[in-house]
């Protein structure tokens, strides 16, 4: 049975000069004077990738989920179908994203997906805990609150879903 590898090549090393080797199991650093990114490799593929700069930390796991960091507080997550490099992950939660701001006020956006794998609901909530809005594919009429929980406004339309944010 054949083995797997990834392979690092130079690119301008020049004519004849060009240089290679092959990655079984290890991580591959990439670091300038502002970032880093790591390439985590098992059995010749890359499995993770990690990018580092200054405010920010971005952890990417293939067929699994995509995590951004800012100091230790995760502002950004969305999580992928298994079968798939950056697929939707169906039926269930499949991104969530804290610090959005809807008119002014910061609140966590999260996206749910239904079981054929297009986007099916999405719920604002606002930092104190109140919920802003819930829009779905399958509701006529979209009732949005403000954070103090009194109604802000009603939009009514054959399908009040199309992707609001």
């Amino acid at each position: 049975m054949k083995e797997a590898a990834m392979y690092l090549v130079s690119r301008y090393g020049g004519r004849g000069r060009g240089i290679w080797t092959s990655i079984n199991d290890g991580t591959v650093a990439v670091r300038d004077r502002h970032n880093r990114i790591d390439v985590k490799v098992r059995n010749g593929i890359a499995v993770s990738e990690t990018t580092r700069t200054r405010d920010k930390c971005t952890i990417l796991r293939y067929g699994q989920d995509l995590t951004i960091k800012k100091g230790k507080r995760t502002v950004h997550q969305e999580f992928y179908d298994p079968k798939t490099l950056r697929g939707m992950k169906k039926g269930g939660l499949w991104k969530r994203q804290r610090d959005f701001p809807l008119c002014g006020v910061k609140g966590t956006l999260e996206c749910f997906s239904t079981s054929n794998g297009s986007c099916g609901k999405e719920v604002f909530t606002y930092d104190n805990g109140r919920c802003a809005y819930v829009a779905t594919r399958w509701r006529k009429k979209l009732i949005v609150c403000r954070p103090s929980g009194k109604l802000w406004m009603v939009i009514k339309g054959k399908r009040t879903y199309a992707g609001i944010l």
